[in-house]
């Protein structure tokens, strides 16, 4: 992470957020390893993945089976919940940031640890110019990363995964076509009820906790839930 090698205040956070990721040790969010200075230069040691990212995985396939979106859906939102309950948010949920290991696994890879402090425990403002996908609409706005900017954008990946549509609403921060009318009524209601929820305008109206997320998809019963089986 040589870019950061003169800012001590971005070192500072990168290495706390690193032990905090490090210690964790939740089977939906890459391992980091090892952490720490190479003179002033920080730096991070994880573990090493076979497989390939969501993006990757949804080029290739397109949209999915209901089973195993859940399945993919499920092991994000544990990632996602465990992070936030730490004190970490992600700030940059989304199908090339998601991998598919060859066990089975999903894992949430880059926190924002690359490319630096874009997050922080309860809010911060990205520095990162990013394309603006997978982005909630008061971070395009404002650059705010939040809990519930985290909860808009898995809403964005489990929207993509059931419908097979990224709509042009959602890239400007607009009110998406709802999932149901979307999918042609193929997604159980509860499951379209939440996504349309987590995907709402004002933060608000989404779910409070990515928690209430995990327990929602649980209800809805994905067969590969535990990530022991792997994808296709």
């Amino acid at each position: 992470l040589v870019q950061w090698r003169n800012d001590e205040r971005a070192k500072k956070r990168i290495l706390r957020d690193a032990k905090l990721l490090a210690s964790l040790k939740e089977p939906n969010i890459m391992s980091v390893l090892d952490c720490g200075l190479d003179g002033t230069v920080p730096y991070l040691v994880q573990e090493l993945l076979e497989g390939e990212t969501l993006e990757q995985y949804l080029d290739a396939k397109g949209q999915l089976e209901l089973d195993e979106a859940l399945s993919i859906g499920l092991q994000v939102a544990q990632g996602v919940a465990k992070a936030h309950e730490a004190g970490i948010l992600h700030g940059n949920v989304k199908p090339a940031t998601v991998f598919c290991t060859t066990t089975g696994y999903v894992k949430l890879l880059d926190f924002g640890l690359a490319k630096g402090p874009v997050f922080d425990t309860a809010t911060a403002t990205s520095n990162v110019v990013e394309i603006p996908d997978y982005k909630a609409p008061e971070t395009l706005k404002r650059g705010n990363i939040t809990q519930a900017s985290d909860i808009y954008c898995l809403g964005c990946l489990l929207y993509v995964m059931v419908t097979g549509k990224y709509p042009q609403q959602m890239k400007i921060g607009k009110r998406a076509p709802s999932v149901a009318s979307s999918s042609k009524g193929k997604v159980l209601p509860k499951l379209a009820q939440l996504i349309d929820k987590m995907v709402a305008v004002s933060p608000a109206k989404r779910p409070a906790k990515a928690r209430e997320v995990v327990k929602v998809l649980q209800d809805c019963g994905p067969k590969r839930a535990s990530g022991t089986t792997p994808l296709p």
